[in-house]
């Protein structure tokens, strides 16, 4: 199994395998990986379903194994990104950025006022 990044909205995805070599081994795909590849299958707006095949072309997975990766919870992240003010002072020295703040603090005080107005 391979992957690749890919911007395409495909009918189809097949997978010859539930295992994948994460650079020091191979081992079993985990429910995350396996979401994010299977969920470009079908396109969106348009399609009701996708179709995802799984060949198991070498061996045939447990069905533990299988259960574990199609339907098991996703590994979760915690970010460590962590916004510093030295950041914040170099993404102020772009001017492309500070249009783009600049309008995004308009769109945001728009909404506010509307919000505002709601309540």
């Amino acid at each position: 199994m391979f992957n690749i990044d890919c911007i395409y909205i495909l009918l189809q995805v097949v997978f010859d395998t539930v295992r994948k070599f994460d650079g020091k081994e191979f081992r079993q795909l985990l429910p995350g990986e396996y979401t994010q590849m299977a969920g470009r299958a079908g396109r969106r707006g348009l399609d009701n379903i996708g179709t995802v095949i799984l060949m198991c072309r070498d061996e045939l997975p447990e069905e533990s194994d299988l259960k574990h990766v199609i339907v098991g919870s996703a590994t979760r992240l915690e970010s460590q990104f962590r916004l510093t003010y030295i950041m914040i002072l170099h993404l102020l020295r772009v001017e492309e950025l500070k249009v783009c703040i600049a309008i995004n603090l308009n769109v945001f005080s728009k909404i506010m006022t509307m919000v505002v107005k709601i309540l």
